[in-house]
């Protein structure tokens, strides 16, 4: 599963870009 892990750092390096979306998803 080493390349989701990698994949997942590339889309979202810092957890911000996660909280970014939660926010506008919700």
């Amino acid at each position: 599963h080493q390349r989701i892990d990698m994949m997942d750092q590339k889309l979202r390096p810092s957890g911000e870009l996660s909280a970014l979306i939660a926010i506008t998803t919700s």
